[in-house]
């Protein structure tokens, strides 16, 4: 980690690069994945962007086929 960037912030822009959070919490030497979420800093526009994509991802879904309805034919 640079040596200009506090580890704080770090973990929190590893993150924001894509970085498995698995892998942010062995970058940062946490036991615990607990420890490495205290630090993650959560922007406004974190939650628009993922408002965001959750709205992309469900408008491009495509709906469930419904199921057949049951035979009693024997």
């Amino acid at each position: 980690m640079g040596a200009l960037m506090k580890p704080i912030y770090a973990i929190t822009f590893w993150l924001r690069a894509g970085v498995p959070v698995h892998v942010v919490q062995r970058m940062a030497g946490h036991k615990h994945l607990a420890t490495t979420a205290r630090y993650v800093h959560l922007l406004r526009g974190d939650l628009d962007e993922a408002a965001l994509r959750i709205g992309n991802m469900l408008a491009t879904a495509s709906p469930t086929p419904a199921a057949a309805p049951a035979s009693d034919a024997a």
